[in-house]
C-alpha cells in the first residue's frame, strides 16, 4: 500500500526542488525502509513515511518540527559524523556510484544495525539515502522467510540484499541478512533489488 512522500515544494524551495527530478515514487512510497533525500550540504530535501514512523517509535514525535524540509541535517548528528557522510555523499555524486555502509543505531533497549546506501539521483546534485535494518536471521526462519519453494534465495548482485517473501512468494522487502551472505550456497539466484534496478537500469523518460 503506497504511503505518503514528503518533498520540498517548488514554491518554497524552488532551487532545491529541481534536484529531486527522477525519483521513482512507485518504489519509495511502498518501502518500509527509512528513506530521505539530501544534497552534499546535508539539506533535508525529502523523506518517506517510514522516516517519520521510525523517529516516532524512538521518542522523536517532534522530528518534523525540529527538522522541517529545507533544514540542515548536520544538526541532527555529531559533527564528525556529519562531515563523514557529507564527504561520502559528495563522492557518490562525483562518481555516480552509490555509497554503502553498515552503521550502529542502537537504542537503550535494543542493539541494531542498519545498512545505508546513498543512491545518486539523475540530477547529479542530490542522493536518495536508504536505511535498511540488518536482520540477524534465526535458522528456523530462513526457509519460510527468504527461500522460495525450490529452496532458492534471490540476492541483489549490487547491494547484496536478499528478497523477503510473502506466503505466495511475492517479494515484500529486500533485507541485508549477514547469515545468508556469509554462507552463500549453490541455491542463490542473482538479481537486482528494486533500488539498484532503478539506479543502474532506469526506465527511459518518455518525452
Amino acid at each position: 500500500k503506497p504511503m505518503p512522500l514528503y518533498l520540498v515544494s517548488s514554491g518554497n524551495h524552488s532551487d532545491h526542488h529541481s534536484l529531486l527530478t527522477g525519483i521513482n515514487k512507485d518504489i519509495v512510497c511502498v518501502s518500509t525502509d527509512v528513506i530521505y533525500f539530501t544534497d552534499p550540504r546535508l539539506t533535508l530535501l525529502g523523506y518517506n513515511q517510514s522516516w517519520i514512523d521510525f523517529a516516532s517509535n524512538n521518542g522523536g514525535d517532534d522530528i518534523q518540527d525540529r527538522w522541517p524540509l529545507g533544514s540542515d541535517l548536520s544538526t541532527a548528528m555529531p559533527e564528525d559524523r556529519a562531515q563523514q557522510i557529507a564527504i561520502a555523499y559528495g563522492r557518490a555524486l562525483i562518481s555516480g556510484q552509490p555509497y554503502c555502509e553498515v552503521y550502529d543505531c542502537s537504542s537503550a533497549c535494543e542493539i541494531r544495525h542498519f545498512m545505508q546506501v546513498a543512491y545518486p539521483l539523475p540530477s547529479g546534485k542530490a542522493v536518495m539515502v536508504t536505511n535498511s535494518l540488518v536482520y540477524q536471521a534465526r535458522s528456523g526462519n530462513l526457509e519460510k522467510t527468504y527461500l522460495n519453494a525450490g529452496g532458492v534465495v534471490s540476492q541483489c548482485v549490487y547491494c547484496r540484499r536478499v528478497a523477503r517473501l510473502s506466503s505466495d512468494e511475492q517479494v515484500v522487502q529486500w533485507d541485508l541478512v549477514p547469515e545468508l551472505i556469509m554462507k552463500v550456497g549453490p541455491a542463490v539466484s542473482h538479481t537486482l533489488c528494486h533500488y539498484c534496478l532503478d539506479h543502474y537500469f532506469p526506465e527511459p523518460v518518455m518525452s
